[in-house]
Formats: C-alpha cells, structure tokens, sequence
C-alpha cells in the first residue's frame, strides 16, 4: 500500500507530496528490515525534498538516513 501511494504521488506536480510518500514508504520497508529499500526510498525523498529547498524535510530526512546507518 505505501508503494502504491509512492507511486501515485509521483504522477503530481507536488514534490513536497512525493517526498513524504517515500518517507512513508521507508518507514515501512525499514519495519519489514529492508534497510537498503528504506535508504533507496529516503534518497529519492530527500531529492524532491531538496528541489523545492524545504529544509526541515531535508534536515529529518538526513537523519533518518543516519539513524539507517547505525
């Protein structure tokens, strides 16, 4: 399902919106233990995130990617 909704908020104009799908998703593969999924999903957050410059988005989803690595 968070897939799905990852891929549904690809296909709008709404980055802030796409970015959060793919926080959420990562947030549930990291739950399944599918580290490296969650960090691939984080990345492409963190891109949409910084492309419109919404730096409390980019900032936590920094540290989500620390906290992925430890």
């Amino acid at each position: 399902l968070a897939r799905e909704g990852a891929e549904i908020a690809d296909g709008t104009q709404m980055s802030e919106a796409k970015g959060q799908a793919y926080v959420y998703l990562a947030d549930v593969l990291r739950r399944a233990g599918r580290s490296q999924q969650a960090r691939d999903s984080l990345l492409v957050a963190l891109s949409h995130f910084e492309r419109k410059g919404i730096v409390p988005l980019i900032e936590r989803t920094r540290a989500s990617l620390l906290e992925l690595k430890q």
